[in-house]
This record gives C-alpha cells, sequence and structure tokens, in this order.
C-alpha cells in the first residue's frame, strides 16, 4: 500500500494522551521470553519478525499474544510525532526501524503481522475523548485507531497504542519551583511512558467501549452497539446503556462480510457508514473516498501514457470519488473552523464564567469581612464595657459592706408627732420608690434578657466556631486546586464544579445564615442590655443610697420603732447581693466575647485566604485560556494542513481523469 494511503488513513487515526491503568499481564512467561529474545536479524521485515514470533505456537490466541506483546514492548509511542502533527506516514518496515509509532501506524503493523501468520486483523478507527472533552462535545473527526483480530474463529478487539504505555505529565522540576517562588502558571509538558498493560491485548468489549467508539459499530463486538450519542454523554450513561445491552458478540458476521470486500469497497463503505453513524465528520467520508480513489489510481494510472487504464465506468466512478471527496475536504476546513470556533466559545465562557462566580465569592466574602469587623468592634466594646461594669459593681459591693449597721443611732428625747409622721411618710417612700423605681425595672431586665443565659450565648457564639470550620473546609478545597495547578494548568475545565464552586457558595451562604441567626441579634441585643444594665445599676446605687438616708432620717425623726434598724439592714443586704448577683449575671454578656472575637478575626484571616486564592485563580484562568487556544489552533492548522494536502491531490487526479475519460470518446 502507497504511503498516500496511509496519509489519509492516518488523518483518522491521531492518538490522544490517555493516561492507562495497570493491570497484572496476561502474557505467558514462556511467550514472553521467545519475544523478548528475538535475534534483531528478524525484527527489521514484518513477515519475518512475525513468523520467528509465533513458531512452536499452536493456536491464534498464542499467535497474537505473541505478536502484540512484542510490538507493545518494542515500539514507543511516538508522541512526538502526534503533538508536532508529523505529516509522513511510516509504513511497518520503517516502524519497526526507528522503533516508534503513532497509534494507525501500530495497527497496520500488527495487521501485516498477523496476515503473515494466516490471522486475520483489520485496522479500526473510531474515537477516544480527547484531554479537553466535555459530555456531549461534537466529535468533528475521528482520532484513535486500534485493531481487530480473529482468534480461533472469534473476533477480538486488541489497542496496542494503549498497551505500549501512557502519555504522562513531565517532571518540569525547573518550572514548578519557578511557580513556587514567583507564582508563575506554566502549561503542563507531557511525555511517553513506556509501561506494558496487558488488558488492551485480546480487551473485554464492555470495557472497551467506554475509552474506544469505533466508526462502524460492529467493531464494538457488542450485540446492540452503543450509539455515539451515548458515548459522548459520558461513563455514567455509557454504564447504564449497558446494563440491558451487553450481549457480547465475537462471531459478528459483519466483520466476516467487511473482511471480504476490496480495499476500494472497505474505503467507501467506512466513509459511508461511518457517516452515518457521525454526520459531523466529513472528514472521515472525505478521507475514505479519497483512500479509495487513491487506490484506483494506483491500479489503473499507466505511467508510459500518463493515463488510466480504466474503462468508462470505472473513470467515472473516480470523477464522482474526487468531486465527492472535494466537496466534503473544503466541508472538512470549515468544519476545523466551526470545532475551533466552539472551543473558543466555550473556554471564553468558562473564563467569564470563572472570574464572574469568583468575583461574586469575593465581593460576597468581603462583605463578610466588614461585618465580622463590625462585630468585632461591638464585641470589642462590649467587652470593655463589661470590665467597667464588673468594676463598678465590685466597687459599690466593697463600698457597701463597710456600711455599718445604724443600731447606735439616736432617736429623738422629746416625741414630736409632725416629725413622727414625716419620718413614717419616709418609710413609705423608701420602700415605695424601690418597689416603683428599681425592683420594676430590675424585673423587666431580667425578662428582657432571659434568652440570653450563660448556655444560650456560649452555644449562640459557638456557632461562629462552625462557621470558622466551614472557612476552614472551603480554604482547603481550593488549596487543593491550586496544588493540583502547581503540576501545570490544566488546558481545559473537565468539570464545571472548578468554575461554578456551588459548594463555596453553599458554605458562605450557611455561614452567613448562622451569623445572621445568632450572633447579628445577639451582640446588638447584648451591648444594648449592657447600657441599660449599666444605667440601671447607677440608678439603683443612688436609689439605695437615698433610701438609706431616708431611713436614717425616719430614726432621727421618730420616737417609735418603725423597724428602721432592721429595714436599713435589709436594704444593705439587698444592694451587696445584687451587686454580686449583677457580678454573675453579666458574665453571660462578657465571658464569650474574647472567643467571639477570636473566631472571628480567624474567619478574616482564613476568608483573606480564600479571597487571595480566587484572585490568583482569575488571573491563572487567562493563562490557562490563552494556552488551550494555542493548543487548538494548533490543531486546527494541522488538521487544515492535512485536509488542504488531500485537496491538493485531488486537483492532481482531476485533469488526467478528465483526460482519459475524453480518450474513451474517441
Amino acid at each position: 500500500m502507497k504511503s498516500l494511503i496511509h496519509k489519509f488513513l492516518i488523518t483518522i487515526i491521531l492518538f490522544t494522551s490517555v493516561s492507562i491503568s495497570l493491570f497484572a499481564q496476561i502474557d505467558t512467561i514462556a511467550i514472553q521470553k521467545i519475544a523478548n529474545h528475538i535475534p534483531a536479524s528478524k525484527t527489521k521485515n514484518p513477515d519475518i519478525l512475525a513468523t520467528a514470533l509465533c513458531e512452536g505456537n499452536a493456536n491464534d490466541a498464542s499467535k497474537v499474544t505473541a505478536i502484540s506483546y512484542w510490538i507493545a514492548t518494542h515500539v514507543d509511542y511516538d508522541y512526538k510525532g502526534y503533538v508536532e502533527r508529523r505529516a509522513e506516514v511510516w509504513n511497518p518496515e520503517t516502524v519497526l526501524k526507528k522503533r516508534k509509532a503513532l497509534c494507525g501506524e501500530y495497527a497496520i503493523l500488527f495487521q501485516q503481522m498477523c496476515k503473515a501468520v494466516n490471522i486475520k486483523a483489520e485496522v479500526v478507527g473510531g474515537y477516544t475523548k480527547e484531554i479537553d472533552f466535555t459530555p456531549n462535545d461534537t466529535l468533528f473527526r475521528s482520532n484513535h485507531a486500534w485493531s481487530a483480530v480473529q482468534v480461533d474463529g472469534a473476533w477480538k478487539l486488541v489497542d496496542l497504542t494503549f498497551a505500549a504505555g501512557a502519555v504522562v505529565q513531565s517532571n518540569q522540576s525547573l518550572k514548578k519551583i519557578t511557580k513556587g517562588i514567583f507564582g508563575m502558571p506554566y502549561k503542563p509538558a507531557y511525555t511517553f511512558k513506556k509501561k506494558y498493560d496487558s488488558q488492551w491485548i485480546l480487551a473485554d468489549p464492555h470495557k472497551m467501549v467506554y475509552t474506544h467508539l469505533p466508526e462502524l459499530p460492529m467493531f464494538q463486538l457488542l450485540e446492540n452497539p452503543v450509539p455515539l450519542s451515548i458515548f459522548m454523554q459520558g461513563d455514567k450513561t455509557i454504564e447504564q446503556y449497558l446494563a440491558s445491552n451487553s450481549t457480547i458478540d465475537t462471531q459478528n458476521t459483519a466483520i466476516n462480510d467487511y473482511t471480504s470486500k476490496s480495499a476500494v469497497e472497505k474505503y467507501i463503505y467506512n466513509g459511508e457508514e461511518g457517516w452515518k453513524n457521525n454526520p459531523f465528520n466529513n472528514s472521515l467520508r472525505g478521507s475514505m473516498y479519497i483512500n479509495a480513489l487513491d487506490s484506483m489510481y494506483e491500479k489503473y494510472f499507466d505511467s508510459k501514457t500518463r493515463m488510466l487504464d480504466a474503462d468508462r465506468a470505472t473513470l467515472k466512478q473516480m470523477k464522482r470519488y474526487a468531486f465527492l471527496s472535494d466537496s466534503l475536504l473544503k466541508q472538512t476546513l470549515k468544519d476545523n473552523d466551526q470545532e475551533f470556533i466552539q472551543l473558543q466559545k466555550r473556554s471564553e465562557s468558562w473564563k467569564e464564567n470563572l472570574k464572574t462566580s469568583n468575583k461574586q465569592y469575593i465581593t460576597d466574602l468581603k462583605a463578610r469581612v466588614k461585618e465580622n469587623n463590625g462585630n468585632i468592634k461591638l464585641s470589642n466594646k462590649s467587652n470593655s464595657k463589661g470590665k467597667t461594669m464588673t468594676s463598678y459593681f465590685n466597687s459599690k459591693y466593697n463600698q457597701f459592706r463597710k456600711i455599718k449597721p445604724i443600731d447606735d443611732l439616736r432617736r429623738p428625747k422629746t416625741p414630736d408627732s409632725t416629725a413622727a409622721r414625716q419620718s413614717r411618710l419616709l418609710m413609705y417612700q423608701q420602700d415605695s420608690i424601690w418597689k416603683l423605681v428599681c425592683l420594676k425595672n430590675l424585673i423587666d431586665l431580667y425578662k428582657a434578657n432571659e434568652p440570653y443565659t450563660m448556655e444560650k450565648v456560649t452555644a449562640k457564639v459557638n456557632t461562629e466556631q462552625e462557621a470558622l470550620t466551614i472557612y476552614d473546609n472551603n480554604y482547603q478545597r481550593i488549596k487543593q486546586t491550586d496544588a493540583a495547578y502547581a503540576e501545570g494548568v490544566p488546558l481545559a475545565h473537565t468539570s464545571p464544579d472548578f468554575i461554578q464552586k456551588k459548594w463555596l457558595g453553599k458554605g458562605n451562604s450557611y455561614a452567613d445564615s448562622l451569623k445572621k441567626a445568632n450572633i447579628d441579634v445577639m451582640e446588638g441585643d447584648l451591648y444594648n442590655s449592657q447600657l441599660q444594665f449599666f444605667d440601671f445599676a447607677k440608678l439603683y446605687t443612688k436609689s439605695t443610697k437615698d433610701r438609706l438616708t431616708m431611713i436614717k432620717t425616719a430614726k432621727r425623726g421618730s420616737g417609735t420603732d418603725q423597724k428602721e434598724d432592721s429595714t436599713y439592714s435589709a436594704v444593705v443586704r439587698r444592694f451587696t447581693r445584687d451587686m454580686e448577683d449583677f457580678q454573675l449575671y453579666l458574665k453571660p454578656y462578657v465571658a464569650n466575647q474574647n472567643n467571639l472575637s477570636n473566631y472571628l478575626e480567624n474567619q478574616n484571616n482564613r476568608i483573606t485566604n480564600i479571597i487571595g486564592k480566587l484572585q490568583k485563580e482569575s488571573d491563572v484562568e487567562n493563562f490557562r485560556h490563552n494556552s488551550y487556544m494555542q493548543y487548538r489552533q494548533k490543531i486546527r492548522m494541522g488538521e487544515n494542513n492535512r485536509t488542504k494536502l488531500a485537496l491538493k491531490q485531488i486537483n492532481k487526479y482531476g485533469p488526467i481523469i478528465d483526460r482519459s475519460l475524453q480518450a474513451k470518446k474517441k
């Protein structure tokens, strides 16, 4: 087969950088030993190599295992060629010489080596989900190739590209250090890491279909193949589909019919059927037509006459293929541009949505810091006022404890009825003033502050510790993202969670609700109560002093005992006891203020850290978007260049076909 055929085959079988999980090898020690000791002289020609590998193997399974193992362990994936969009296509001999291959070259080498030992194998073009794939993305082109092989009468699947190893992220130590010092983001770099993975040899169709969707559904080896629409929605949807469509069909008669077709018939069938399954893939249909045209040209071209030695019907067919291929490949150029525009809009949407959501989060968090600062200020004022009040109560307590009883205070020697009446009035007034002014206010204060017992205030303050935990958790999640960025900025957001961060919004909202329901109400009430309480305490002190003065005056003016002595002592005792009670009553106001301030200050520190991370994310997002569009532009240019080369080839064929048709008319 000419290199041109391979060239257009490769246009539909580009490989993606998908990491591969390691499973236990299924190859026998004997097969591996033989494969690892094949003389170098026998590794230059695919047929000779296949014969040497399969010598002594009695069944197809052993032969396929031997061929697969040798290719996967001795040929590296040409990741550099993939990145640079290598246009040259290597034939199997070149692959063996260079010991490197793209995915299609793996499959073609495998096909030729299987043919050498009388085993049927087919190259399977199809789709894998590239690093920037998101559910329901439009798949404009095939991007991978693997193999179907008939083993002892049953069709099996083999992906030697995946079996050979994985494309992994490079170390990039210097860039990591630079980022750590200067905070400079960088694009991740990738390299191929060789690691044989036997799960892709004679692979389970149920597992294969999660990552590989062939252009022709029959190559899924499933009785009810997974539709493209299901594949595009992701693993969960595929799993649901397979739950009721899991029957494997290894005796697929459609594949047997396909293998009996000529090369031209395969190209046309692949193009038409593949296009039916994915009408967006004009590249596939156009490439298959030009592959068919190339195969026919190779067969009928006479180098001496520079004409095509074919009948008129065949020439008309070639002209039709040229027309269709030309139309489809021109549409492919438009598709490439459309794909670029779609992905550009998607990436810009990611960027703008992330910036918008982060900006809103930052605004909300700054508002929370401002509110916290207000509460901290009020808490400090309350704390300061509480200390002043505590000092006042203690001072008055000590002052009144030193007051001596009035037992020795003398009554008048000469009874005076007027003075006696005034004394009785004073005793009545001092009691009334206490009941009307002090006792009523004291009861009202106790009732007003009944919700703020020590236990209840402590519980409300502790809700801010709960809010602090929320901010801590949110910060840790954002740090995890930052740690992932330390490994290089991703090209695409595979999860909308990173952009929207609904968990952050929910956490902030819940923390705010705790604050509004508890601290905002409580702090204002407590501080106002403190002010009222202090005013009352001073009024109570003055009133008590006035009472004591009135009682003493009453005793000096009354010749009869009106229980002035016991009343005087009771008032002093009541006052000192109340001063003790006031200090206890004040504890809920002041005892938790330090804790509250600490919680709020720690919240502010954590919120500031979160804001810093969010601002940094928004800056890095610009870098990500620009890097991603450079990546997609490189793909667009590479695909456009391949397509334009194909169009040039069609233009060369056109005049030759026309001249050959004209000659037939004569």
